[in-house]
């Protein structure tokens, strides 16, 4: 009885990529730089079919919960962790994957549970391994010491709230919280300040610039989409659940707006990325938000599919930049115009233009929110037009004439995966069929 109860098979697959981790660790003097990019590759690969293949059970007592959402979610962001890991031009010690793969138990674990207890567990273990991983690179220390000293702000805020929810209902699994009573309102007030800052919505995204412009630019990516794939899931699990969440939708439509006027005066590429993904999340936030008993959770998922791996292959391009500034870019389509055309086809989804991904994805979030809220919908709307003129700003320098002498180097494997995903861009769309 108790062992069906705890369902040790369950936890098999999440645990695979940390005893991959502690193999290369342990045995980092034996690995070359392509073996343990291998090694780290196949580990993911052998996740994702476990998980594929994985019955729908709870595991512990309950406390974790494997659904098709977080099948799915695992298996997005367990992609993203393989594409990035391609791209991969420098070259890194056993520690860095390591650390990746630490941090895909982390999401696949916080994916899963509703326990905050583990959620917070969770949101520590992949926040420290990010900070670690940003540090790598020596001239982003001081960016990720920022997002630290942010990060233990939030961590106390998310520990704090949930010292309050368990003092009003004697329960560490998330229910519903019905801001009957003034410590209820703490607790979703602490919890949900949390999921802002880890979204990075505006006000709670001052860490935000700095990690993107000082980072690795393929590492900004990363991080652009692989932890929000995952806090977009725990978002749903505590803001869906209150009995009135309607306060979030204001503060992302805010967001939205907020970086959507923002990323017109911007002059650099990464910046007017920085408010993208601004936009992009606060898009998510509001489907998830709205999204009661994951009535359009999978529309929340389905955005981050679409958006992924294009987001991915915008920063896989700018990474070949000394600079990503405008004026840096002119000129780029008379030097390598196959480059650049790709280039403006994923800023192009990236707008929200037909017949892309992101297109739908939008549609969808503006359809579910017009059910919801009209004003919520019109911002949604509005935020979109205004992000067209930015994201057209970037295509302009891109066809800029320019003296400009470049030498960009992708290898076949970037190529690829720039093809990948400028064909993910098309047919993603068909993929929300199947969530």
């Amino acid at each position: 009885m108790i062992s069906s109860e705890l369902n040790f098979s369950l936890l098999l697959p999440y645990l695979l990529p940390t005893f991959t981790a502690c193999v290369l660790l342990l045995f980092s003097k034996f690995f070359t730089q392509s073996a343990l990019k291998s090694v780290s590759i196949l580990s993911i690969v052998l996740n994702i079919i476990f998980i594929f293949n994985q019955e729908y059970n709870t595991s512990f007592f309950n406390l974790l919960s494997f659904t098709k959402i977080s099948q799915y979610a695992i298996i997005l962001i367990a992609s993203i962790n393989i594409y990035y890991i391609l791209s991969i031009k420098n070259e890194y010690k056993s520690e860095f994957y390591a650390l990746l793969l630490f941090m895909l138990t982390c999401f696949s674990f916080l994916v899963s549970t509703k326990n905050l207890i583990m959620i917070f567990v969770c949101l520590e273990g992949s926040s420290l391994a990010l900070y670690s991983l940003i540090a790598f690179k020596k001239s982003a220390i001081k960016a990720s010491l920022k997002y630290f000293n942010y990060g233990m702000i939030s961590s106390a805020f998310f520990a704090f709230g949930s010292a309050m929810y368990y003092y009003s209902s004697a329960d560490l699994n998330i229910k519903y919280i019905e801001l009957s009573s003034p410590v209820q309102i703490i607790a979703f007030a602490m919890i949900g300040a949390t999921i802002l800052f880890k979204l990075s919505v505006a006000p709670f995204h001052l860490w935000l610039k700095d990690v993107y412009l000082k980072s690795d630019t393929l590492l900004a990516g990363f991080i652009s989409v692989a932890p929000k794939s995952a806090i977009i899931i725990v978002a749903n699990i505590l803001l869906a659940n209150a009995q009135n969440s309607f306060a979030f939708c204001i503060i992302a439509a805010f967001s939205m707006l907020f970086a959507s006027f923002m990323s017109l005066k911007q002059t650099d590429a990464k910046s007017m990325l920085v408010l993208s993904s601004i936009s992009h999340s606060s898009f998510a936030l509001i489907i998830a938000t709205i999204s009661n008993q994951g009535a359009y959770l999978n529309y929340a998922l389905f955005y981050f599919i679409s958006f992924a791996f294009v987001n991915l292959a915008v920063f896989l391009i700018l990474s070949s930049f000394k600079s990503t500034k405008y004026e840096d870019i002119n000129g780029f389509f008379k030097a390598y115009p196959l480059y650049a055309i790709a280039l403006v086809v994923l800023l192009l989804n990236l707008a929200a233009i037909p017949p892309f991904g992101v297109f739908f994805a939008k549609v969808l979030a503006i359809y579910a929110s017009l059910k919801f809220n009209f004003i919520i919908a019109l911002c949604m709307a509005l935020s979109s037009l205004i992000m067209l003129f930015a994201y057209l700003k970037f295509i302009k320098a891109i066809f800029a004439d320019s003296s400009t002498k470049y030498f960009i180097y992708f290898t076949n494997t970037q190529k690829a995966l720039i093809a990948f995903s400028i064909i993910v861009s098309f047919i993603s769309s068909l993929v929300l069929n199947y969530i």
